[in-house]
């Protein structure tokens, strides 16, 4: 018994029909960005988060289950997306705030001094990191890639990724505070 309306469409997505594609994606992106903006309060992250579905959901169309509703799959994807978003978007927050913590804003040039003696101590502490965490560390932090693309860029599981950037955090805020 088939309990999915767009069983057809989906039938179609499997065998990589760009035209049923499009049309889901023409009858769910609305719903998938404001179920996403709610999470990020952010329009642009949320449209990330959608299109970076959609992608997903181009990667696994084989595995589509026809006989389920599409939308479930969606929401699970985009709600990951957006998490991830304000994982990275938090920890962004935080390296900014270690990095300006204790900075008086009394004088201009005493404070961009203050500001560059701390980039100086961040880049110290980034450079005493072992050499794959430095590269973790860099493609994740400084050219924006996540951890699954850091991952298969390295050919290194995603979890090794996390722990690595996790004690590369760890250590460069703790670095910081001891030197500043």
């Amino acid at each position: 018994m088939i309990v999915n309306d767009d069983y057809e469409l989906l039938e179609d997505l499997r065998e990589g029909s760009a035209e049923a594609f499009l049309e889901i994606y023409q009858l769910h992106h609305q719903r998938l960005f404001s179920f996403a903006n709610k999470y990020l309060q952010d329009e642009d992250l949320a449209e990330d988060a959608v299109h970076d579905t959609f992608l997903k959901l181009w990667e696994i169309r084989s595995r589509v289950n026809p006989m389920l509703p599409i939308i479930n799959y969606l929401y699970r994807i985009v709600r990951n997306f957006a998490l991830k978003a304000l994982k990275k978007k938090q920890e962004q927050q935080w390296i900014k705030k270690s990095l300006s913590e204790d900075v008086p804003t009394q004088c201009c040039v005493h404070t961009t001094y203050l500001e560059k003696e701390n980039r100086s101590l961040f880049n110290q502490a980034v450079n005493m990191l072992s050499s794959q965490r430095q590269r973790v560390f860099r493609l994740c932090r400084q050219e924006g890639l996540t951890y699954q693309e850091a991952a298969t860029q390295l050919k290194i599981s995603p979890y090794t990724i996390k722990e690595h950037m996790s004690l590369a955090m760890r250590f460069v805020q703790t670095y910081i505070k001891q030197n500043s």
